[in-house]
């Protein structure tokens, strides 16, 4: 009962704290919402490319024969010149990402334990729910 008391006497800045947090949650849940089908739309769209990318590049590669023909080993340089800065520059970038992929699936799990915890408290949850 007394911890309870501790939440009821929240000073005026603690109280326009939690009351602007709590005002950022559908503005919150509606950028998340964004994000995950953002998300979802680009690695759906491009879930083939990079087996179309490897496909490709492992047949201009490893079809000896073509390198017989001076035009064929002319045509096969210029498309892995072509080819490649893009395919170094969008490992660079998905490296990049990966970082912050990890960091916002390591932030939602402690959120999600938090919330957890919080329900639990508050009896919101029933006690055979851990």
């Amino acid at each position: 009962m007394e911890s309870n008391k501790k939440f009821c006497h929240l000073s005026s800045n603690e109280s326009k704290e939690l009351a602007y947090q709590l005002s950022l949650v559908p503005y919150l849940m509606e950028r998340l919402k964004k994000f995950e089908q953002q998300a979802a739309g680009i690695l759906s769209d491009n879930l083939e490319l990079s087996q179309e990318i490897l496909f490709s590049m492992d047949t201009i590669l490893t079809v000896h024969a073509w390198m017989d023909s001076l035009e064929m080993r002319k045509k096969i340089e210029e498309a892995v010149l072509r080819v490649l800065p893009q395919v170094q520059s969008l490992r660079c970038w998905l490296a990049s990402y990966l970082d912050f992929v990890h960091e916002m699936q390591a932030i939602l799990h402690r959120t999600d334990e938090k919330i957890f915890t919080f329900m639990t408290v508050i009896g919101a949850l029933g006690k055979s729910s851990t």
